[in-house]
């Protein structure tokens, strides 16, 4: 289920025109997705052929994440990446207001996320990460990751009647791992992330990628922690184990544009922890049965614990 917030033709014309689009099409519910409500449509703008679109409603974030989010599409699309940006206004706005909700509108992007994932899309992906990075240095703006230290100790609090002893200690572990890190202060490189590019946010037809989308978890954070979060992703065997020639490659395609430093090579493990636990205890967060509902969670929280235990025993290491 992912329409929380149901709109009426009547309720977003006013936004189209604002927009320049004379809708052709009903709004289309999407149900894939947890988090925001999505809707598809197909409209005419200012007169040109007929095109596809999205209309996200944002759910539950503030608007500061908002505003970065959107700040930061703009920004990587007008330096030639495949991101899709939010259509402005004829004022330059590109956040909106539609049936009680903030409001953005993109283009379509033609393409699918891939199911069956080779190294291939790996280098691929790994190259468009290096390359948002180091776009990001000039979009001058910065927003907290909300899900840091301070989110990982109260979530914490929240699980404990829920997990097992021995999760709730690994949980304990992982915290205080993640704590010595931040006080540590080991000078990785931030900038801006993604946060979220996970294999059904990267849209490609055939070996080409179209399109990176949902960045609603984007936030000015250290950089190998994207590289950690893809890695966990798209790199990763059932076992929860890495595929090394996956990788070998999306690593080897990032450290080309570029490059790894000495700290991040020393972190490496610990940030690849903190990734698998970050995603462990958000899946445990959203599942219904925390609220007693009997439903089947969306995503399940046990693939990022056996991730983590995997990635405690050991991984590759960055290139040099």
């Amino acid at each position: 289920m992912a329409v929380y917030t149901r709109v009426a033709a009547e309720q977003f014309r006013p936004l189209a025109a604002e927009l320049g689009l004379d809708a052709l099409s009903p709004l289309e519910p999407v149900p894939q997705g947890i988090e925001n409500t999505t809707y598809f449509f197909t409209a005419r703008r200012h007169e040109g052929a007929p095109a596809d679109y999205v209309l996200t409603l944002v759910e539950d974030y503030s608007s500061e994440r908002v505003r970065f989010a959107a700040a930061l599409t703009r920004h990587l699309c007008r330096t030639g990446l495949p991101v899709p940006a939010p259509l402005e206004n004829r004022a330059g706005e590109a956040i909106h207001s539609l049936a009680g909700r903030q409001a953005l509108v993109f283009p379509r992007v033609d393409g699918r996320s891939v199911e069956h994932v080779d190294a291939c899309h790996c280098e691929i992906i790994g190259d468009f990460l290096a390359r948002a990075h180091l776009a990001g240095d000039n979009l001058g703006l910065a927003s907290t990751n909300p899900r840091g230290l301070l989110w990982l100790n109260e979530a914490r609090g929240l699980l404990e009647p829920r997990l097992a002893p021995g999760e709730y200690a690994l949980l304990g572990e992982q915290t205080e791992r993640y704590r010595r890190v931040c006080e540590a202060d080991p000078e990785l490189p931030l900038g801006a992330i993604h946060g979220d590019l996970f294999r059904d946010n990267a849209l490609f037809r055939e070996e080409v990628l179209t399109g990176v989308i949902d960045f609603y978890q984007a936030c000015s954070d250290w950089l190998l922690l994207d590289v950690a979060i893809v890695a966990n992703d798209w790199c990763s065997n059932a076992d929860g184990d890495m595929d090394r020639n996956r990788l070998d490659a999306l690593l080897t395609a990032y450290h080309h544009n570029r490059p790894f430093t000495r700290r991040e090579r020393q972190y490496w493990q610990d940030i690849l922890c903190f990734a698998a636990t970050r995603f462990w205890v958000s899946r445990l967060l959203a599942d219904p049965a925390a609220n007693g509902n009997a439903a089947k969670a969306e995503k399940d929280p046990g693939e990022y614990r056996d991730k983590l235990q995997a990635r405690m025993i050991g991984c590759p290491p960055l290139p040099h």
